[in-house]
C-alpha cells in the first residue's frame, strides 16, 4: 500500500472577505498543480480512492492533479480533512486497506506535522508538494517528498 498525501497547490488571498475553506488556487497554485500532475502521470499509479478536504483550495488541486476526474468513483469529499492535525491524518490512513494506492488531499500544518513524525529534518511542506508514504511489514515509511520548485529544475 502507498499513500499520496499532497498538500493542497497555493491558495489565493486577493478576496480578503473569503473565508478561509471557500479560498480558490492562485495563479501559481494552477501551474503549480499542473507541474505536479505531470509528475503523477509518469508514475503511472491508480488509486482506490482519493480522500480530499472540503475546501475550495483543495478540490481545484484535485481537479488539476487528476486527468479523468469524472471517470473516478473513488473521491470521498470531506470536513474531518480541513486542517487536519497529523494525529487525525494517522487515523484516516489506519483505517484505509492495506493493499491499495490512496490519495489524501488536505492542509498544513497537518502534513508537515505527520511527514516530519517520520523524518523531522524534512520541515516545511510546501504547498503542492507531494509525500509518498509506503507500508512495509510493520509501519509506514516515507518514500519520497516531491516539491513542485525540484519539478522546475
Amino acid at each position: 500500500m502507498k499513500i499520496f498525501l499532497v498538500r493542497h497547490a497555493k491558495s489565493s488571498w486577493n478576496n480578503i472577505n473569503l473565508d478561509d475553506h471557500e479560498r480558490p488556487l492562485s495563479k501559481r497554485g494552477i501551474s503549480d498543480a499542473i507541474l505536479m500532475r505531470k509528475y503523477l502521470i509518469g508514475l503511472n499509479v491508480n488509486f482506490e480512492k482519493i480522500l480530499c478536504s472540503s475546501s475550495v483550495r483543495t478540490k481545484q488541486t484535485l481537479d488539476l492533479l487528476i486527468d479523468n476526474i469524472d471517470q473516478c468513483d473513488g473521491i470521498q469529499y470531506l470536513d474531518e480533512l480541513y486542517h487536519a492535525s497529523a494525529d487525525q491524518l494517522k487515523k484516516i490512513i489506519n483505517n484505509l486497506s492495506d493493499d491499495k494506492n490512496y490519495m489524501i488531499i488536505s492542509h498544513n500544518p497537518g502534513i508537515t506535522n505527520l511527514i516530519n513524525f517520520f523524518d523531522a529534518s524534512i520541515g516545511n511542506i510546501a504547498t503542492c508538494s507531494l509525500c509518498i508514504l509506503s507500508m512495509s511489514q510493520t509501519d509506514y515509511v516515507l518514500e519520497s517528498v516531491i516539491k513542485v520548485k525540484d519539478l522546475k529544475k
